[in-house]
């Protein structure tokens, strides 16, 4: 599982960096391996060996996503794979697009990347490859972004 780590933790520091200086580019290499990763390896899980998914989250430092794949994905594998198999396939098509509907798939890749970071170890570097990805989503919009930071630095803090 460390050499897992390893690689996908190489990924994905390789792509914020890439992310950085290429963000169009960034942003087409995303959605391809969303769409690679979708129908290459998830979709070959779900007809191979559905049951793979369950291994995914039993390993989950989360006691909630242990539960859950120990009981519920065990017991319909298919039933939880294959929506994350389209979900999936469908942000990586829409990343590929302009404006706004790739916005929306990489707040998709966002969310979706920030919800599998707790399956295992292996999962756990996803938070920089959400990271990057946010940060494309607001260099896509440069307009909004700033407007994100104005509203976010005027918003008194509590508590401190």
């Amino acid at each position: 599982m460390i050499e897992q780590l390893l690689v996908w933790l190489g990924f994905t520091v390789g792509f914020l960096v890439y992310s950085l200086f290429r963000p169009n580019c960034a942003r087409i290499v995303i959605g391809l391996f969303f769409i690679a990763m979708s129908l290459g390896v998830n979709l070959m899980f779900v007809l191979v060996d559905a049951r793979s998914f369950v291994a995914l989250g039993s390993d989950s430092f989360l006691p909630f996503y242990r539960e859950l794949f120990e009981t519920h994905v065990a017991a319909h594998p298919v039933a939880f794979a294959l929506p994350a198999v389209v979900f999936e396939l469908a942000i990586g098509v829409m990343m590929l697009f302009g404006g706004r509907v790739a916005r929306f798939g990489m707040i998709g890749a966002v969310l979706f990347l920030v919800g599998i970071a707790p399956l295992n170890l292996a999962t756990t570097p996803n938070v920089i490859l959400a990271f990057a990805i946010l940060l494309l989503v607001l260099r896509h919009d440069p307009k909004r972004a700033g407007e994100l930071v104005a509203a976010s630095a005027s918003k008194p803090v509590v508590g401190v």
